[in-house]
């Protein structure tokens, strides 16, 4: 998925005060050194839940508000015109 990234921080100093700093930061979670394997797939796969669907929110936002059919990738292109060239 193009755009949709979570940013999840893994630090041996975690604190209640590292954690706010990293959620306002647009983080998505802090991981205690030394964390173990199942803790951490954990963490993934809900970010990446989290993750997907935010796109699906912001997707279905963008075509509620366009229902219109996406334009041509051609849609204000101007053609390249084959002239005499301009003064050197």
């Amino acid at each position: 998925m193009r755009g949709c990234q979570a940013v999840i921080v893994a630090s041996r100093l975690a604190d209640e005060r590292l954690w706010a700093e990293v959620l306002n930061l647009g983080g998505y979670d802090l991981l205690a050194k030394p964390f173990d394997r199942d803790e951490l797939v954990r963490v993934i796969a809900m970010a990446a839940r989290h993750s997907a669907q935010k796109h699906a929110r912001r997707s279905s936002a963008r075509s509620a508000r366009w229902p219109y059919p996406a334009p041509s990738p051609d849609v204000g292109v101007l053609p390249d015109r084959a002239g005499p060239p301009g003064p050197a």
